[in-house]
């Protein structure tokens, strides 16, 4: 009996002992698994081939290298990170640079240039230092010294020179002088004030246009033979524009121009009146339009509101200098046999001045027309430069303003004379010899 029953727990034992073990460590997972019954059934999983469970684990390897290898590939990529738009992208090259070397490869050319030695023009240098003398000295009145102290203190102190100041006896004034001294304060506080509320409110180029006409207006309207045209809607006829590489014109406007005028000048009226009878449908500038067509003109102006691009203004003025100088080498043409000979240009076409005003920084630059018919615009010269932040800098930036004015009424104006004439044309040398400076440097004592 003992027998029997050893060899019944024997068989009972060895389903459990062998064959569960061995089907629960198969590899394969779509395999499912019996459910187990509360009384469950006594079952039998088939073996595995042994073939058929190294291809399942392959199969499960092979997923997880995938897997791995796409995880990998993500991490791998570059991670794009976003950029502020206040950010300027390394290499980026602004417009205004490709523009001005656009105009050096026109035909003809047009080169802004600083002042230095290597690029000396006769009558560049002449005119500048016709303008810089004695520049920056004796400017102020006496009779404001009390009233800049008051009108500003820390600016009196700390900016304000003696050698500033003229030397003249202004204790005892007469009635007239009194009163334009009187009339030239309230100028200068005006000019100040603009400017200020214009910087200060962030205002644009239009209400800068305000500044520049009261400062051009305090010097043009004394004893001088100019008038002042805004001439930022008009156009430069195309024959004195230069051609681009594209084969199109390059095209610039300024903001004002100084002409001379002949509503109040005899001469020039005369003068005009002449040209016009002998030279029907003739014009005297650069410009399309029926009343600016018909002047001379002697300086430009480019504006632009406070923050503005200093390198576009400049573009801007260099171009519109051009048109007025190969303007000036027609006219003196149009009175020849023969066209001016290379050498012939530098001693008959005179230089021409003009501003960059940026806000309140006023920046001057000289023009002159080369033998080779390219245009050199030099500036801006350090020595000249003006500014209306501040009382004593509008009074310098007036006192400039009339030396170019005088210069061009005593100086340039005699020179276009002869070239709208026909007479004997003597040059700019003529008229701006040793002689006529220091004339001109006596009437500008006269005016302050």
């Amino acid at each position: 009996m003992d027998e029997v029953h050893v060899w019944i727990d024997s068989v009972s034992s060895f389903p459990e002992d062998s064959e569960a073990p061995e089907c629960e460590s198969s590899p394969r997972p779509s395999l499912k698994r019996a459910r187990r019954s509360p009384t469950p059934p006594r079952r039998v999983r088939p073996r595995l081939d042994p073939s058929a469970r190294s291809s399942a684990r392959d199969s499960l390897e092979m997923d997880s290298t995938t897997d791995a290898s796409s995880v990998t590939s993500l991490d791998s990529r570059r991670r794009l990170k976003p950029t502020s738009p206040l950010m300027k992208r390394k290499g980026s090259q602004s417009p205004e640079r490709t523009q001005r070397v656009l105009l050096e490869q026109g035909k003809p050319p047009i080169r802004i240039r600083q002042p230095d030695s290597t690029s000396r023009i006769v009558s560049s240098e002449e005119l500048q230092g016709i303008l810089s003398e004695n520049f920056s000295d004796n400017f102020v009145p006496t009779y404001f010294k009390d009233r800049l102290r008051e009108a500003d203190p820390v600016v009196f102190r700390n900016d304000i020179r003696s050698y500033m100041f003229d030397q003249s006896d202004q204790t005892q004034l007469d009635q007239t002088e009194a009163g334009r001294l009187e009339s030239l304060w309230s100028r200068v506080q005006r000019i100040h004030t603009r400017a200020k509320r214009c910087n200060d409110n962030n205002k644009d180029e239009n209400a800068w246009a305000r500044v520049v006409w009261e400062a051009l207006e305090a010097v043009v309207e004394d004893d001088t033979c100019l008038e002042i045209n805004s001439v930022q809607s008009q156009n430069i006829h195309p024959d004195f524009l230069s051609i681009g590489t594209s084969g199109l014109t390059v095209s610039k406007k300024a903001d004002f121009v100084l002409a001379f005028s002949g509503d109040d000048d005899g001469d020039v009226r005369r003068v005009y009146e002449n040209f016009k009878s002998n030279n029907n449908g003739a014009t005297l500038s650069p410009m399309t339009d029926a009343y600016t067509s018909g002047l001379a003109l002697a300086c430009a102006i480019e504006l632009k509101e406070a923050g503005g691009k200093a390198t576009e203004a400049e573009m801007q003025l260099a171009v519109y200098h051009a048109a007025m100088l190969w303007k000036i080498r027609e006219l003196i043409n149009m009175r020849r046999k023969t066209p001016m000979a290379m050498e012939e240009v530098e001693s008959l076409v005179p230089s021409v001045v003009g501003w960059t005003v940026i806000g309140h920084k006023w920046s001057l630059y000289i023009s002159s027309l080369l033998p080779d018919g390219s245009i050199m615009c030099q500036g801006p010269f350090d020595g000249l430069q003006a500014s209306t932040s501040t009382r004593h800098g509008i009074l310098l930036l007036l006192d400039l303003l009339k030396r170019v004015a005088v210069m061009a009424s005593n100086m340039l104006w005699p020179a276009m004379r002869d070239i709208l004439e026909g007479s004997e044309i003597r040059g700019w040398r003529h008229h701006f010899g040793e002689e006529n400076a220091n004339e001109l440097y006596i009437n500008q004592n006269e005016c302050r």
